[in-house]
């Protein structure tokens, strides 16, 4: 299974063997999202339900999300 963000291939948690990866919203309505992609976009993007609109679009931008 392949990343919805990045594109590469989601690969198992060293731990609990998951390999299903991440919910990606809401950077990404469908499909699945790796590790990085899920710590340095989604959740920063979660977490800018704090901040102003416009700079979780900058967020989003900066890391060349369609």
């Amino acid at each position: 299974m392949n990343c919805v963000i990045c594109t590469d291939e989601i690969q198992p948690q060293p731990v609990s063997g998951w390999d299903k990866g991440h919910n990606p919203y809401p950077v990404k309505d469908k499909g699945r999202c790796c590790e990085d992609c899920n710590s340095t976009i989604v959740v920063p993007v979660r977490f800018s339900g704090l901040m102003k609109f416009e700079e979780a679009k900058e967020l989003v931008k900066e890391n060349n999300i369609e």
